[in-house]
């Protein structure tokens, strides 16, 4: 069987055949080496192959250095190191704002040995200057052992239209997007995670999201019971905005624990979900509004959300459980729950719940 960067060479190759242009397009690269400082400019049809016992393979950490893509990049980047620290397939802290053109395809593959985590997309500051980096239709797939997170760290994010993150753990966790500080805008975007012990859609840490368009998506499924669609935290003493026009959530676990189609935490969360959004659980809670009566006080977090459909499967897999400080509100929305001690609506410890024309 022809592995995918080779199938998708032989595409490449038999594309520019049949325009007469030899073995790349007019102004295309292949770059088979790791990139570990300067500017790198990509254009349409440049492909980034990377094989190797790599740690990196677009390394841009210093002030001034930035990526700037136009069109289309195929980047391909496959690792057999065992590292001591989280390989990084393309990391940019360089404080500025980098570009990942337009329907440009990773592919991050980390070798059967390999069991330390692995990320495709790593941003970070420079000083005190966040890291940007913008695309549209971009796709993200990563397959490995270890622990597998698409795109980590902090800075200000935009994903554009249709961007598809696809995260694959064989043995350990799986995580879409984790960002711990910083902005994320996209509009239809797909997550979808696989993870054998775990799997988390979008872990969001003091950090404000908002997507557009009606198909934006996350999917998350493991063999073990510790799943998240959404995981949002403003922390002891952040703010996690994360509004959506409309969005489906599908989560799938092996048994109840640490599951939940949304888990949100702490003080200063405000969830909107917008019109017609879904949440569909096997063995997890529809939506866990935590805190404790520990926690910084007030909790002042708010749920929102219309037409909402919630539908969980499974013993305690509660529609929506709010703890203290929490504020839920609903309007023409419906809780469906299917299995012993399934609560549609759990309040504790002095939360609100405002239910307006809703079963």
């Amino acid at each position: 069987m022809i592995e995918k960067r080779q199938w998708k060479k032989a595409m490449i190759l038999m594309a520019c055949i049949g325009l007469g242009m030899g073995s790349k397009s007019v102004g295309a690269a292949t770059y088979t080496t790791p990139i570990l400082s300067g500017s790198p400019t990509f254009v349409g049809g440049d492909v980034v192959d990377i094989n190797g016992a790599n740690q990196f393979g677009i390394k841009l950490w210093s002030a001034g250095e930035l990526m700037t893509t136009t069109g289309k990049l195929d980047f391909d980047f496959t690792t057999t190191l065992l590292p001591t620290s989280t390989i990084e397939a393309i990391s940019l802290k360089n404080g500025g704002l980098n570009t990942l053109g337009t329907g440009s395809e990773f592919t991050v593959v980390t070798a059967s040995t390999v069991t330390y985590p692995a990320a495709g997309l790593v941003l970070g500051k420079q000083g005190s200057n966040m890291t940007s980096a913008s695309g549209s239709n971009l796709t993200l797939t990563m397959n490995g052992q270890g622990g597998q997170y698409g795109i980590l760290g902090q800075g200000h994010l935009n994903l554009g239209a249709n961007s598809k993150v696809d995260i694959t753990s064989v043995v350990s966790s799986a995580v879409g997007i984790n960002l711990g500080g910083g902005n994320v805008n996209a509009s239809d975007l797909m997550v979808n995670v696989n993870g054998k012990t775990s799997a988390t859609g979008m872990y969001m840490t003091q950090t404000n999201t908002t997507l557009t368009g009606q198909n934006n998506s996350v999917t998350a499924k493991s063999g073990g019971n510790s799943v998240s669609g959404l995981w949002i935290d403003g922390g002891a003493s952040g703010v996690s905005n994360f509004n959506v026009e409309r969005m489906d959530i599908n989560v799938e676990a092996a048994s109840l624990g640490d599951t939940q189609g949304i888990f949100a935490y702490m003080k200063d969360n405000f969830i909107n979900l917008g019109s017609g959004s879904t949440i569909t659980t096997k063995n997890a809670m529809g939506v866990n509004l935590s805190a404790t009566a520990a926690d910084p006080t007030p909790v002042n977090s708010t749920f929102t959300a219309d037409k909402l459909t919630i539908a969980t499967t499974g013993a305690g897999a509660y529609g929506i459980i709010s703890y203290y400080g929490w504020t839920a509100s609903l309007t023409d929305s419906t809780i469906t729950t299917n299995g012993i001690n399934a609560h549609g609506l759990l309040l504790a410890g002095g939360a609100t719940n405002n239910i307006t024309n809703s079963v």
